[in-house]
Parts: structure tokens; C-alpha cells; sequence
């Protein structure tokens, strides 16, 4: 179209004005300049070539061309993540930390290499930072200036882009200024150019082809550094070991994901390469990583400018009505969906993505429960909102609080929680379980018996009570219970033991009571074995005399667990444990259950199975008490027990104090009958009989075999699935009575 309002159709040769081929040719190298010159690839796996790097980059260039909008919120993403590094390092004194180390680590800058990894592996910078903290490695000392002698990016064509993106972009508005005619493809081009301006900002201090990496050694294994985290090294990972660490999933990038995912199948990827590799051995470039907030208003900021430039286009002339109309709908359309979109990612990066993870029972990395604890406005309102409805929904049978401070489990100093959950509607009730719940904040029974009514009144009815761990102060439940009746459907504890919970009530009411069955099992497995090797190694003996001031005293060679008979009594979850740590130091197993395992378990746990409790005392070296406290098992273990056993055998109880005869068990030990014992519980907590403070043949502990902090989140983890299961089925999973009421 030309300036004196006379339209051609067809190509328009450019000597008298601007032609077809100036439009076109001007258009195409602007947007190609957005697309490939501004876009910033992450660093190469090491065995990669010239073609991986260019098919790297061509694919953030296809995703340009795909939707700008995606660079945008890419580039904010990495310049968040970027920032946030800085912030991190600099509180733990490398104040040499820059915005640019923040880049290059998330390009894969770095990589880790140690003892049990075969190949490095790519970190990025919150895994790093982990790493640095806990001293498993140093923090590089690279200053910004030689990460920039890496950029190998040609600093005049980032010019040449920002110039020719500038002079369109003025030569544009100088056209609507004049009243002068304007295409439909030079809005397209200026779309793009707005967000080429705002990748350019964000990604100013990134640095560009950057083809090699720096190695930062571990002397600590990685097995180590993963258990030291209290997990399990057999865990299965989707990029590095490190997942843990900073896996942090939002929504545009399980969608971006996805769809890579569908175009792989059908052959056509022009988007992202695929990391063959596991681990992997590089950082993609197209991952999309959480936005700060404020830089979040950034980008809707670009990305609503983006879409409302089509709207120029309002009263242009089309060649036909139909093409204007459908201009004006894609117009609008774009608009609109730049609104619905920013507020989709918003809700689903902050509140719906994390709540469906917890929800599934998966285990949140250290960056989402980081994240879960900060304020964000969004979520924050998001729970308000959800709160007065809930409120309003309930106020006929009295308001249900919602906590909307966190999407994880507060510690606090009360170990006794109240969760409130809605007794209909069991399909919204699930990822209501992470929103709904109160804390009964008390230290004791008598504060439990004071506070738990105020609770009562001021929220109303509770429908499912979980009890963490550590809960001898809160004893006796009876009367708390009944402070429950008659809504309650369900008490889950965190903890195994359930002797002083009031089965028989809890089924009269119509209670389910479940236990936690596996939580504590590996750190009770744990402490029983320490309590083993320093019954037979007899520990106190020599930690007493170099307390005194003595270095050695006179020497008794303590016995060597090689080659012993362990007595396993109780191969329940803990006694299975058990058994695979004695194994290590090759000892037999024996064990007595009131089921007998599968041949299969006893050929995994190398365990013999014993008929009768007196045949396995008789030929152990070593008995462990693993079974729980029932009207059976009380003083299981008397005096006729211990005249069957062996002589100088050894005893260690992890179980409950009332399992074991205290007076036969004292006898026993001044008679040489036993050699030493290793208590971790007994008959009366935590008033334990004075012989036992004061006696060398007794290694003691404070009932704290099951007190870890792994074994804490695995505890009320495991409560969670419990309720989840009855409300969602009908029934929990490890419940210990058999209630007649069912669900209302």
C-alpha cells in the first residue's frame, strides 16, 4: 500500500516508494535477527559437535517463531533463577558471586565430578550453591570478567540486531504518526521485535557459546552426599542425583515438555534435542525455570505489549471484510489469551502444580519446599479467597480454617496436629489435605486437655486427628479421644507403636487407627545395631574410662560380632532392616514371628526361621526385641526366658520396656547369665530404674531409636496417605482395628 491511499494488488515494485520486496526482505531479516541473533544456547555436552550446537540453537530460534511470548518468559525464568544465585551466595560470604556466575552455572557451566560418578555431571546454580553450603566442594573462584572472555558471541552483531530492531521499530511509529499505511507484516515483525528487547535485557549478562565447562571436585561420594540428605541413594532420578536439590516442576515446562515429547514420535523435533545421556550430560537450553515476582510483572508486561500490537491493525483496509474480521477475532484472541495465560502459569506454578505433587505423595526437592515457605501475593490471595469460601460454605456447621501459609508441614513445638477435612466431596478432597489443617501448638496432656476444646469451639468438628512422634508427654490419649467423639473418623499416628492408644475405644467409636509401618524402620534398624556393636564391643566401658582421664585401663578384649547368631524376635519391617545390617557384618540370622516369611524373604534376609521363642533364645549369641507390645508379648522376655538363653549372651530391646522383665533382666546381668544389654526403652518412661544409670553392663538410650528427621517426613507422610486412602476408598492403608462405621 502506498501513501497516497491507492492500493495495489500484486507485487508492487519499489523505485517510486516502498515496494513488495522492501516490505518483505525489511520484515524477514528483522524477525530473523529476533530469533537467531538474540537467542543465548546453554553449553554443549562435552562429546557434542559444531552441528549440536547449531541444532541448539536453531531450536530456541523455532520456538521464537513459534510464539515469542515463550523466549520471553524462558529468558525471565533464567535471569530469576540468575539473580537468586547471587543473592544465596553472597549471604554465605563469596560476595565475588555475580549475576553472570548465575548464567553460566545454569548453562552448565560447571560440572561435578566425584568418586562414584563415571562421567561429570552438569549443576546448575541452585546445586551448586547446596554443594558450597555443605562443604562437599569449593566455591569456584572465577571472576566475572574471565566467564566473559569465554562469550564468544560477536558483540557487534548483538549491535547490529538491537540497531536494525530499533530503527524498524522507529521508522514504524514514525508511519502512524504520519497517518501512512502499514502492513500486516510489519506488525508481526514489531511483535517480535518488543520481545526481542526484552530477552536482550534479561540475557545481557549471559554469556553466548560459551563451549567449555569448568570441573569442581567432591572428595565425598555422591552415595554420601545423598544420604547425608536423609534419602535413599537407590531413588530414582530424572536428569542428575541432584534432582533432589533443585527439581523444581511449573507448569509451562511439563506442557513444553509434553508436546517435545508428542513431536518426537512423529519424527519432527525441530524444537529441542533430546538428552540421550543418563545422567545427563548437559543443561537444555529450553528448560523453563520459576520467576521471581516482580520480574514476573515484567514479562506480562512484554507479553500484553506483544499482543496488543495486532490490535493496530484495527482499522487498516483489508483486502475483503472477511479478512478484517478474522484479524480483529486473532487480534482479540491473542489479547485475551495473554491475560488467561500469565494467570493460568501464575496459578498453576505456585498453587496447583505443587499441590497435585504433595497430593501424589511425591517428595518435594529442597527449592519447592524453599519455595512453599515464602510469600507469594498470588497464592497468598488465592488461599484468602479459598478460606471465605470455605468459610461460607461451612458456617452452617461452623467455619473450617484453612492454612494458607505454606504448602508444607510447619514444624512447631506441639507434636499433636488437628486436620480438618470436609466429610463430602472426597474428589475435591485430596488436594484439600495440604490446605486444611490446624496445629493443637501444646507440650503436654494437661495443655492438650485445655487447648484441644478452645480448638473445638472456635473451628469445629475434627474429622481426622494425625499424632506425631515423641508423644509420651501427651499420655494418656483416653480422655483426648473422647474430646474427638462423635465426628472423628479417623487418628493416624506417625509413629509404629500403638500399645498406648486405645485400640478397643477407637473401634467401639468407629475410629480407624492406623500406625506407620515402614517410616521408622530404618533408623529403630539403625539404633539397634549400634546398640548391638556396643553391647559387644562394650563402648561404655572405654568412653567411661577416657571420660575419667584414663586413656585405656586395664585392657578386656570385647568380643567380635563376626561369625555371631543374631535373634531376631519380631521380623516385622524394623527386624527385616535389621537383619540386612547384621548381614553386612556376617552374622547368621535367626528369627521367631508369628508368621513364619516366605521362603523367598528368608532366602533375602539369609534369615532360619525358629518354631518356638525358646529354640531361638537357646541358640543366639545376641537377642533383639523388635516385636510390638501386645497382652502377649508383655514380659515376653522373664526369668524362665533367660535361663534358656546362652551363656554371656547378649540382649538389646528397641521395642517397648514391658516386653522385657526388668527384675528377670537385672538378675540376669549381675549373674553373668547376660553380658551387657543396650536398652533404648523401658517399663517406665522416663523414670528408668537407678540400675540402669549406674551399671557398666548397660549401654542406654533415651527411647530415640526412631527419631530422625528422615524418619519424621517418611511418619506423618505415611499418616497423610492413611486418611487420604479411607476418605478417597473407604479404608486406610495400615489401620490396626477394624471399625463397623464407615464414611458418612
Amino acid at each position: 500500500m502506498t501513501s497516497n491511499e491507492t492500493e495495489f494488488v500484486g507485487w508492487t515494485p519499489s523505485p517510486d516508494g516502498r515496494g513488495t520486496y522492501d516490505i518483505i526482505f525489511t520484515c524477514l531479516v528483522t524477525t530473523f535477527l529476533c530469533c537467531w541473533t538474540s537467542v543465548y544456547p546453554n553449553i554443549p555436552a562435552p562429546e557434542d559437535g559444531l552441528w549440536a550446537s547449531i541444532r541448539d540453537r536453531l531450536g530456541l530460534a523455532c520456538m521464537g517463531l513459534l510464539g515469542p511470548e515463550f523466549i520471553i518468559v524462558l529468558a525471565i525464568g533464567q535471569k530469576s533463577s540468575a539473580r537468586r544465585s547471587v543473592a544465596k551466595f553472597h549471604s554465605k560470604g563469596h560476595t565475588h558471586w555475580t549475576i553472570t556466575h548465575g548464567f553460566f552455572a545454569d548453562m552448565g557451566g560447571f560440572v561435578l565430578k566425584a568418586g562414584d560418578l563415571d562421567e561429570p555431571i552438569p549443576l546448575n546454580a541452585e546445586q551448586l550453591f547446596y554443594l558450597v553450603k555443605k562443604s562437599y566442594v569449593k566455591c569456584p573462584n572465577i571472576t566475572a570478567r574471565e566467564l566473559r572472555d569465554r562469550n564468544k558471541s560477536d558483540g557487534f552483531a548483538r549491535l547490529v540486531t538491537i540497531w536494525q530492531a530499533t530503527w524498524f521499530i522507529i521508522t514504524f511509529i514514525a508511519r502512524l504518526i504520519q497517518g501512512l499505511h502499514v502492513t500486516t507484516m510489519e506488525l508481526t515483525a514489531v511483535s517480535f521485535v518488543v520481545i526481542l528487547f526484552g530477552t536482550a535485557w534479561c540475557w545481557k549478562d549471559k554469556p553466548s557459546d560459551v563451549g567449555t565447562t569448568i570441573t569442581v571436585e567432591s572428595d565425598v561420594r555422591m552415595e554420601d552426599i545423598i544420604i547425608n540428605e536423609g534419602r535413599q541413594p537407590e531413588q530414582p532420578y530424572y536428569q542428575t542425583p541432584l534432582d533432589f536439590i533443585s527439581r523444581d516442576e511449573i507448569a509451562l515446562n511439563l506442557a513444553w515438555q509434553y508436546y517435545n515429547e508428542l513431536s518426537r514420535k512423529i519424527l519432527f523435533s525441530p524444537f529441542s534435542r533430546r538428552v540421550k545421556n543418563i545422567p545427563w550430560d548437559r543443561n537444555p537450553g529450553d528448560i523453563f525455570l520459576r520467576m521471581d515476582f516482580d520480574l514476573e510483572l515484567v514479562g506480562v508486561a512484554f507479553i500484553l505489549v506483544f499482543s496488543a500490537v495486532f490490535l493496530l491493525a484495527w482499522n487498516i483496509p483489508f483486502p475483503s471484510v472477511v479478512e478484517r474480521d478474522f484479524w480483529r477475532v486473532a487480534s482479540i484472541y491473542m489479547l485475551v489469551y495473554g491475560f488467561v495465560g500469565a494467570a493460568w502459569m501464575e496459578f498453576a506454578m505456585w498453587i496447583f502444580v505443587p499441590q497435585n505433587r504433595l497430593a501424589e505423595g511425591l517428595e518435594l526437592s529442597i527449592v519447592e519446599r524453599e519455595n512453599a515457605k515464602k510469600a507469594h501475593p498470588i497464592r497468598d490471595f488465592y488461599f484468602k479467597i479459598q478460606h471465605w469460601l470455605e468459610n461460607r460454605k461451612t458456617r452452617a456447621r461452623r467455619s473450617m480454617d484453612l492454612d494458607q501459609d505454606s504448602l508444607v508441614p510447619h514444624q512447631k513445638k506441639g507434636v499433636m496436629n488437628k486436620l480438618v477435612l470436609k466429610p463430602v466431596d472426597t474428589e475435591l478432597l485430596i488436594p484439600m489435605l495440604i490446605q486444611t489443617r490446624q496445629f493443637l501448638d501444646v507440650c503436654n496432656h494437661q495443655e492438650a486437655l485445655e487447648k484441644l476444646p478452645l480448638m473445638l469451639e472456635q473451628h469445629g468438628p475434627i474429622d481426622a486427628f494425625i499424632i506425631r512422634m515423641g508423644r509420651p508427654p501427651y499420655r494418656p490419649f483416653d480422655k483426648i479421644f473422647k474430646l474427638l467423639t462423635p465426628h472423628c473418623k479417623i487418628i493416624a499416628s506417625a509413629a509404629a507403636g500403638y500399645d498406648d492408644l486405645a485400640v478397643e475405644w477407637c473401634t467401639e467409636q468407629g475410629i480407624w487407627l492406623c500406625n506407620s509401618v515402614d517410616a521408622v524402620a530404618e533408623a529403630t534398624a539403625d539404633m539397634t545395631f549400634f546398640l548391638t556393636l556396643a553391647v559387644i564391643r562394650d563402648t561404655y566401658r572405654g568412653e567411661r574410662s577416657l571420660r575419667e582421664g584414663n586413656w585405656r585401663g586395664p585392657v578386656v578384649p570385647s568380643r567380635d560380632p563376626w561369625g555371631m547368631t543374631l535373634g531376631i524376635v519380631g521380623m516385622g519391617a524394623i527386624g527385616k532392616c535389621l537383619a540386612k545390617r547384621a548381614v553386612a557384618f556376617n552374622m547368621k540370622i535367626k528369627y521367631y514371628n508369628r508368621r513364619r516369611l516366605s521362603a523367598e524373604d528368608e532366602t533375602k534376609y539369609q534369615a532360619t526361621y525358629c518354631s518356638t521363642l525358646n529354640e531361638l533364645l537357646a541358640q543366639s549369641d545376641v537377642v533383639s526385641i523388635n516385636c510390638p507390645l501386645t497382652k502377649d508379648t508383655e514380659n515376653l522376655i522373664s526369668f524362665e526366658e533367660f535361663k534358656v538363653m546362652k551363656d554371656g549372651a547378649f540382649l538389646v530391646n528397641t521395642a517397648r520396656g514391658a516386653i522385657v522383665d526388668e527384675a528377670a533382666l537385672i538378675e540376669a546381668l549381675e549373674s553373668g547369665k547376660i553380658t551387657r544389654a543396650g536398652l533404648d526403652v523401658f517399663l517406665q518412661e522416663p523414670d528408668l530404674n537407678e540400675y540402669f544409670k549406674t551399671s557398666d553392663k548397660v549401654v542406654i538410650q533415651p527411647h530415640v531409636a526412631g527419631l530422625t528427621d528422615l524418619a519424621f517426613q517418611r511418619g506423618e507422610k505415611e499418616a497423610f496417605e492413611n486418611i487420604k486412602a479411607l476418605f478417597k476408598t473407604g479404608s486406610p492403608i495400615s489401620p490396626v482395628n477394624s471399625p463397623k462405621r464407615q464414611l458418612d
